[in-house]
C-alpha cells in the first residue's frame, strides 16, 4: 500500500497517487493546497510578467457573466444552470454569451489589469464561502478570472496561470471603480441580496 507524509509535496503526492491509482485524488490535493497555502513565490515570480505582457499585447477585451456563488446563492446557481446557456471556464459556471465593452471601458480594463501594481501573491484562502469568480475578462489568449467577494484573482494563459490578491492597499480604489464598471454589464445573473451586498 502506497503512503504519504503530510510533508510531501504536491509534485511527490501526484506521483505517488498516480502509481496507486489515484489519478483524480491526486489533482484535487495538488489544487487544494494552492488553494490553503497560497500561490508558490517562484511561480508567481515567473509568471506574473509573462501574463501581463501577453494581456498588454492583446488587440480585444470581452466579458463572460459568472453565475450565482456556489455557497451563498445554491438555490439561484441550480435554477439559472437549469433554464439558462452555461458554459465553464477553468472549472467556473459562467453564462455562455460573450459581453462586449465599450471602448472607454475596454481603455480602463486593459490599463488597470495589466499594471502588475494591480496585484498581490496570493497567500491562501479567505472565510467567504469559496472563490467564486464574478467576471471572466478575455483579453486575447488571457483569461482574469475577477471574484470581488474574496478579492482574489486567477490569470490564465495557454502556457501560464497565476492566483493573486486584489487586497493591494495602493490598487483598493481603482479595484472599486472596475468593479462598477463591471457591474454596469450584468445581463442575467438575478439580483439576489447576496450580489447587491457582497
Amino acid at each position: 500500500m502506497l503512503k504519504l507524509s503530510s510533508r510531501s509535496s504536491p509534485i511527490v503526492q501526484l506521483l505517488v497517487l498516480v502509481a496507486g491509482g489515484g489519478v483524480g485524488i491526486a489533482y484535487l490535493q495538488t489544487s487544494r493546497n494552492r488553494e490553503q497555502r497560497g500561490e508558490d513565490p517562484a511561480v508567481w515570480k515567473r509568471n506574473l510578467p509573462r501574463l501581463l505582457a501577453k494581456l498588454a499585447a492583446a488587440k480585444t477585451v470581452f466579458l463572460y457573466e459568472g453565475l450565482p456563488h456556489q455557497a451563498w446563492e445554491s438555490a439561484e446557481l441550480s435554477q439559472e444552470k437549469q433554464q439558462k446557456k452555461t458554459r465553464q471556464i477553468h472549472g467556473f459556471d459562467f453564462y455562455a454569451d460573450p459581453i462586449a465593452v465599450s471602448a472607454a471601458d475596454a481603455k480602463l480594463l486593459f490599463q488597470f489589469c495589466s499594471a502588475p501594481s494591480s496585484y498581490d501573491r496570493y497567500r491562501g484562502e479567505k472565510l467567504c464561502g469559496g472563490y467564486h469568480p464574478d467576471w471572466c475578462l478575455v483579453f486575447g489568449s488571457v483569461e482574469v478570472l475577477l471574484c470581488f467577494g474574496c478579492h482574489d484573482a486567477r490569470l490564465y494563459s495557454p502556457d501560464e496561470e497565476i492566483y493573486a490578491d486584489l487586497q493591494v492597499p495602493q490598487a483598493r480604489g481603482a479595484w472599486k471603480q472596475l468593479e462598477k464598471i463591471l457591474r454596469g454589464y450584468r445581463k442575467n445573473r438575478p439580483l439576489t441580496q447576496h450580489y447587491k451586498t457582497h
